[in-house]
């Protein structure tokens, strides 16, 4: 499976995902902002919690590169394998996300990887349902699309909708099923599932 590795930017997709937890957590209180269409205001996205979705669209990149023919025509398993690293990487994240919290003092460490296992949960649906090109786009427009109708934001205080999970802390036990299940979906459908606008991997 080394083959393997080299096209599907492995090596790349593991470093990417040590990154997105030690950047995020070395960030801080560091924040994206933009416009709320609810309320006219700015809405802070921290740092922490955004890249993980760039991290998931360089994953769901990596993803369809290599030679399809090839692939599914290999004895060993490849779909399930790819799961399998796909969940490695994200449990990977959820172990590394603590130490990150505790030597940075961020706490919002594990809501990174929580970010992580939904928008690459996302992603993978829509490859799987509606088209494999636009996988990559999908957690970014989804958090997008939760900085206009997902946060109801004012000078004096803000509130995130139970739908807008990438804005959702640490301590967030709904936002942390979202995820969870949003990339058990994603998973099981990849596994079992001819991927839209192309070919099954294996």
């Amino acid at each position: 499976m080394i083959w393997w590795g080299r096209v599907h930017l492995w090596y790349v997709c593991l470093a990417a995902t040590v990154v997105c937890v030690v950047a995020g957590a070395a960030a801080g209180d560091t924040a994206i902002t933009s416009p709320s269409s609810l309320l006219g205001v700015s809405v802070p996205l921290p740092l922490s919690l955004a890249l993980p979705v760039l991290t998931a669209a360089l994953l769901l990149f990596a993803l369809d590169r290599g030679d399809g023919p090839a692939e599914r025509a290999a004895v060993r398993p490849v779909r399930e394998f790819t799961a399998a690293a796909l969940g490695g990487l994200v449990l990977m994240a959820v172990l590394l996300s603590p130490l990150a919290a505790l030597t940075w003092d961020a706490p919002l460490a594990p809501a990174a990887a929580r970010n992580l296992a939904g928008s690459l949960g996302t992603g993978l649906i829509v490859r799987q349902l509606l088209s494999r090109q636009l996988a990559p786009a999908a957690p970014i427009a989804y958090v997008l699309l939760c900085t206009v109708v997902g946060v109801s934001a004012s000078p004096r205080s803000s509130e995130v909708y139970p739908y807008a999970w990438p804005f959702a802390g640490t301590g967030s036990l709904l936002a942390w099923v979202e995820c969870v299940l949003l990339f058990a979906v994603g998973v099981l459908l990849f596994v079992r599932k001819r991927a839209a606008g192309g070919v099954r991997i294996n």
